[in-house]
């Protein structure tokens, strides 16, 4: 198998060469078929070496044909003279003594290098990092360019890979009817490297891009299935008595689209395996009530219901709601974090450990070894985005196989990519309720700060509400961030001097945080001064009007949850994102914003920026090694077409123990090996 087949057994790779190419990551044939190039430089359109020697800028790398006609070698430098039917250019070799051996007049010369001006002889010269002495296996027309080490050059490299061709021909691991609109794998490997046009190369990268969508659609819905048949867990029966005395209860009713996304939650959780499926809808747009339904259905089974929030102040927020809504129609809620005192830990600790049905609210201290749940019968994790993918595993481990619900405004590459490959259900709350505003949202560079807190002033004082929002807590030698509590002692002696201010963060005691924050909702404070605490599940209509500093220093999800903290009222809503974006990823954040409201576009650009984690492992950013030309934005053709081979491919093979997929079951060990939670075997 290619990927236990070292270099070392490849002709004419050394033991040097091994060392050189373990420096790249290369230690077997299967690494290096996949060490694609950079790019392709077109050898047969190269420029004159006049143009070059007139009219490209200095500075500029460049790379020409020609014949050697003056050759001088000194002590660190060899100088030579490269001329064609155009003109002549100078070349330097610096510390290159072994050319001195190799290099004769008249000889043909493939040159590439930075073009430079020599004071010494008046004239441009090209500072040489690559050379080819022309023969008949020269490459003279689409020549693959990579990534190098030191001790490693392109000509060795394009020579070490050819070499690997003989054992990789005519490979084919799928049958051919599930591939007949593609490239075969092995002309694909071979035309990623020596295309001999453009259109052999994009041939080649779509067929290696849907070998990469198969392996991973086929080992997801694999793992899917197998988790399906060994995860029993228990349906819950729910008639939906107690969520209909709930909705009497609200001044408002639910619109079609949450009411959609409540029937597949009670068609999932029928089932006797578990239920694992994202609902994600904009702020706003009801997630909560969604939420109460199912854990209410859990209840009425028999069984308890459990909501983990992010923050103390959610987690709080969720129970003092819940308790006030449900304990008219009998059903007990508990609330367990980390801010609570020995008593009142030990007798939450108490009840959860009891047979009883109720519904649990609480923060990632539900996920402590100390708590023991039982009943468990579903588990709903609010703002999901906010956890990382262990601290969900672990509230799934407390109960049998539990239900699961993730709930989020914004969801986080890996639960996009997740939905891409049918690993999660995905309901969308593609509603919003009638008395939701549209935020415009504004970027103004951080000079322009005092002309927005200027705006802000002159609102706070005519009763609109402000939130102003700021990275960290306090100023450090380490960061030059502006810091919340700094900047509200300043602002309350200057610019909000005539306006009621308070200030909200993370190091405030509970009690402190929801006294600030019920002062700010009932009207008795204009301006918040916070920090991101604020992020998820603050609720104040009259708030039409957000402030966020250093906004550059905010992820997309944080930015767009922010946001949506304004806009809840009869007021138009305006975010200004206060900020000094340096870096390209920055500044497609910052545009990302602007450009759109829409929390599925806002994942889709996270997406974009981000990468899209390890799917099947634990880490929720950056390219997963599987995706090396795959395009999670614009392959949605291949993606189909893999989609659809691997659905026929497991109702013809579901163990895939045939000799027929052997190749494909092999690459999926390989792949999958430490991910897989059931081998394939």
């Amino acid at each position: 198998m290619l990927w236990a087949q070292t270099v070392q057994s490849l002709s004419g790779v050394s033991r040097q060469w091994v060392g050189v190419l373990a420096r790249m990551g290369i230690h077997t044939v299967w690494d290096l078929i996949h060490y694609f190039p950079l790019y392709h430089e077109d050898r047969a359109q190269l420029p004159s070496i006049r143009s070059v020697a007139i009219d490209v800028p200095l500075d500029t790398p460049v790379s020409v044909w020609g014949t050697m006609t003056a050759i001088e070698h000194g002590d660190a430098v060899s100088r030579v003279q490269v001329s064609d039917a155009t003109g002549q250019v100078g070349a330097l070799w610096f510390r290159q003594p072994h050319v001195r051996r190799l290099f004769r007049s008249g000889q043909r010369v493939y040159v590439s290098g930075k073009l430079q001006w020599d004071d010494r002889h008046g004239m441009r010269v090209i500072h040489v990092s690559d050379y080819e002495l022309v023969t008949g296996h020269t490459p003279t027309g689409l020549t693959p360019m990579y990534a190098l080490v030191k001790g490693m050059n392109q000509r060795k490299l394009r020579q070490i890979i050819t070499t690997s061709f003989p054992v990789i021909s005519e490979q084919e691991y799928l049958p051919q009817g599930h591939v007949q609109a593609y490239m075969r794998w092995a002309e694909a490997v071979k035309a990623m490297h020596f295309p001999k046009q453009l259109t052999d190369y994009h041939q080649a990268r779509d067929r290696l891009a849907f070998d990469e969508w198969l392996w991973f659609q086929v080992a997801t819905q694999y793992q899917k299935r197998q988790k399906q048949a060994v995860q029993i867990s228990e349906p819950l029966r729910a008639s939906g008595r107690l969520f209909r005395d709930y909705c009497n209860r609200l001044p408002y009713t639910l619109t079609g689209a949450q009411q959609r996304v409540i029937a597949s939650i009670q068609a999932d959780i029928q089932r006797d395996f578990p239920m694992n499926r994202l609902v994600q809808g904009d702020v706003g747009c009801g997630k909560t009530d969604v939420a109460v339904a199912a854990l209410l259905m859990a209840v009425e089974s028999g069984k308890k219901g459990v909501l983990m929030a992010p923050t103390d102040v959610l987690a709080t927020q969720h129970y003092v709601k819940l308790s006030q809504l449900l304990a008219p129609i009998g059903v007990s809620v508990v609330c367990l974090k980390g801010a609570l005192s020995a008593q009142a830990r030990r007798e939450t600790l108490a009840q959860l450990a009891q047979d009883t049905p109720l519904i649990v609210v609480g923060t990632q201290a539900l996920v402590q070894a100390s708590v023991v749940m039982q009943q468990v019968g579903l588990i709903v994790v609010d703002e999901q985005h906010r956890f990382g993918v262990l601290q969900r595993l672990a509230l799934q481990d407390k109960g049998h196989m539990p239900h699961a619900l993730y709930m989020t405004a914004t969801p986080i590459p890996r639960s996009l990519v997740l939905t891409l490959y049918r690993d999660l259900d995905r309901s969308v709350i593609d509603e919003k309720p009638p008395n939701r505003q549209d935020c415009e949202t504004v970027y103004v560079h951080t000079r322009n700060a005092q002309k927005v807190l200027d705006y802000c002033a002159r609102n706070a004082a005519v009763g609109r509400q402000v939130y102003v929002v700021y990275p960290v807590i306090e100023e450090s030698e380490s960061h030059d961030l502006k810091a919340a509590t700094a900047e509200y002692q300043r602002l309350c002696d200057t610019v909000f001097a005539s306006v009621r201010v308070g200030l909200l963060h993370g190091r405030l005691s509970v009690n402190e945080k929801q006294a600030i924050m019920a002062a700010f909702k009932s009207g008795d404070l204009d301006v918040l001064i916070s920090t991101t605490v604020i992020e998820v599940g603050v609720d104040v209509p009259n708030a039409s009007i957000m402030v966020i500093y250093h906004a550059e220093r905010f992820g997309l999800s944080s930015l767009h949850q922010l946001r949506g903290r304004v806009g809840r009222g009869s007021d138009a809503a305006t975010c200004f994102l206060v900020a000094n974006p340096k870096t390209p990823s920055a500044k497609q954040r910052i545009q990302a914003m602007v450009d759109t409201s829409d929390g599925f576009e806002i994942a889709q650009r996270d997406l974009t920026i981000r990468g899209g984690g390890d799917v099947l492992g634990t880490r929720q950013s950056g390219i997963s090694a599987l995706f090396r030309l795959a395009d999670m934005q614009h392959d949605d053709p291949i993606r189909e077409d893999a989609s659809r081979v691997a659905d026929a491919i497991l109702v013809e093979d579901p163990a895939l123990t045939s000799d027929r997929y052997a190749g494909l079951k092999q690459r999926l060990e390989y792949q999958f090996d430490a991910l897989l939670y059931n081998q394939l075997n």
